[in-house]
């Protein structure tokens, strides 16, 4: 097969004529965030790790060599319009976001619970999915009034009258639940403790509860988010979440979901 394989700020720029085998190849042997296809220049951008994949689809070509590029970071606000579950990927668990009409934003599953749940580092343990605090959004040093905000932000977030999502109901009700306890002194007191008992006999959870069966899903599907990270492959890849802001348009929040058989996620603005 005619290709033509170069190099172009730290990625390969692979360019051959349409074959739908060799699409597949690519699809299958290089995960979706280490390729994008540029549909202007009609050839497909490769991470720089992806060089022995790339030598045994394209066998007949010589694949250059890269030098690593260091990655230059910056802060951006972005204008999440919905953001989708976290996928094992291969090289990670995944989710993108949905900016500037069209996925080209990557959040991993350790960046949105860093900012959901509290999860710093690859030795802490996890919180469950459906824990209390990450319910609502909240940290678990919130105020009585965090709590309130959070809940209220929550349930207009997941109300089944709104929200399409396929476990809305059953998330609606878990809210719902997680304020009833958390506003409450005495039983949230109880519940801290019974969360600093389940921590200390775990090691490092993975099971992303009940509600996160299919892979992680963030709290929020939608916002302002003002975020670190880098571009690659003409995409922007989040490192950190720094704030999360709900999308306002006169004096109307902006709710983003996804049902079943849907083709593309639903904007309702509440």
């Amino acid at each position: 097969m005619s290709s033509i394989i170069t190099v172009k700020d730290g990625s390969y720029v692979v360019s051959f004529r349409y074959d739908r085998m060799t699409v597949d190849m690519l699809k299958s042997l290089i995960p979706s965030t280490g390729r994008g296809w540029n549909p202007k220049r009609k050839v497909w951008l490769v991470s720089s790790q992806y060089k022995a994949e790339l030598q045994s689809i394209f066998t007949t070509e010589t694949i250059p060599d890269i030098t690593a590029v260091q990655t230059k970071g910056c802060i951006r606000l972005l204008e999440i319009r919905y953001v989708g579950r976290c996928k094992e990927r291969g090289d990670g668990s995944y989710g993108f976001g949905y900016e500037g009409g069209r996925w080209g934003v990557i959040f991993s599953e350790k960046v949105l619970r860093g900012w959901f749940e509290g999860f710093e580092d690859e030795f802490s343990v996890l919180p469950a999915g459906d824990d209390f605090y990450a319910l609502l959004g909240i940290k678990r040093i919130a105020t009585p009034d965090e709590i309130k905000k959070g809940y209220r932000r929550m349930a207009l977030q997941w109300h089944p009258d709104t929200c399409r999502e396929v476990d809305a109901h059953e998330r609606f009700l878990r809210i719902g639940e997680a304020n009833e306890v958390l506003s409450n002194p005495g039983k949230r007191a109880r519940y801290d403790i019974g969360l600093t008992l389940e921590s200390s006999v775990k090691t490092k959870e993975t099971d992303t509860s009940l509600f996160d069966a299919h892979g992680y899903r963030s709290p929020l599907r939608c916002g302002f988010v003002a975020a670190e990270g880098y571009d690659e492959l003409n995409r922007f890849v989040v490192t950190k979440v720094l704030g999360w802001e709900d999308i306002i348009k006169d004096n109307k929040v902006l709710v983003t979901s996804w049902g079943v058989g849907d083709k593309h996620f639903s904007e309702t603005w509440i």
